[in-house]
């Protein structure tokens, strides 16, 4: 049975404590905190805050870890170098907090899906990114969770596994938007139920956790983290084949922001997805 979560940022740190109260009123088990705001500078205490605080109510931790101006793929030495130490310096700040699960995108800004015959620069590059985060999470009790991107590159089925066969204790977050949104964005329809085994059918027994969400497709935008319901196609799709794979989830994270109107999303309103979920 997975533990089902939700997602704070540490740009809410006005609002934090009345969310995290909300969330576990609704049968939330486990925070994912993302550590973008910057952090580990200048903020120190608030991460402290929120783990204290989450401990008090009996709720778990998983840390998402930092990505913006962070390209652990780029093919660029100095670009790839730079993000590798700064990840290093939040895995070791985040561990001395609380060893958990730290969720990483190995995501570049490069045009690789545009471009053939380069793959193998950002796979080697990624996995070179890795192996260096992966020696500091290991020093303190960190275990690193790869996700899959949105855009670019660890955006398909292909790209996670020819980076993650070459690790073997090194396991996935599957987000379920993400896979969506890029293949929507390709001007393409889009087979919900079987683009969802794909993933689960390559990576089952590389996949810990889940990120799941609704998408709404205007033109060819794809908004993404949006408040699902029961009948969303893609959590429907996502609970299909969970149940049908040899998947062990640990963890899932409903990364909802907003509702459909844009209005912010309300974790209490969110009892029947955490039921939903929790049965898979």
């Amino acid at each position: 049975m997975a533990i089902v979560g939700f997602p704070m940022w540490l740009g809410d740190w006005k609002s934090w404590r009345r969310k995290m109260l909300e969330a576990f009123e609704a049968g939330f088990s486990y925070v994912e905190l993302s550590l973008d705001y910057p952090w580990p500078l200048p903020d120190h205490e608030t991460p402290k805050a929120i783990v204290a605080e989450a401990k008090k109510l009996g709720l778990d931790v998983v840390f998402h870890g930092c990505w913006r101006d962070v390209k652990l793929s780029s093919p660029i030495g100095c670009v790839r170098e730079a993000s590798v130490s700064y990840v290093i310096d939040v895995v070791e700040a985040a561990g001395e907090i609380y060893p958990t699960y730290f969720i990483l995108h190995l995501s570049t800004d490069q045009a690789v899906d545009q471009v053939e015959g380069y793959e193998d620069l950002f796979v080697e590059a990624a996995a070179s990114s890795l192996k260096e985060v992966l020696k500091a999470a290991s020093k303190v009790g960190m275990e690193i969770v790869i996700e899959n991107d949105p855009a670019h590159f660890m955006v398909t089925v292909d790209q996670v596994v020819s980076v993650l066969e070459r690790f073997d204790d090194v396991r996935f977050c599957f987000d379920v938007g993400h896979a969506y949104a890029y293949a929507a964005r390709r001007g393409r329809d889009v087979d919900v139920n079987e683009l969802v085994e794909s993933w689960l059918k390559a990576l089952d027994r590389k996949t810990v956790g889940a990120h799941v969400y609704d998408c709404i497709v205007r033109d060819h935008w794809v908004e993404e983290h949006v408040t699902p319901s029961e009948k969303s196609q893609l959590i429907q799709a996502f609970v299909k084949a969970a149940r049908s794979k040899p998947v062990k989830l640990n963890f899932i994270t409903v990364e909802a922001f907003r509702k459909p109107d844009g209005s912010p999303a309300r974790f209490g309103e969110l009892k029947d997805i955490v039921k939903l979920l929790t049965d898979i």
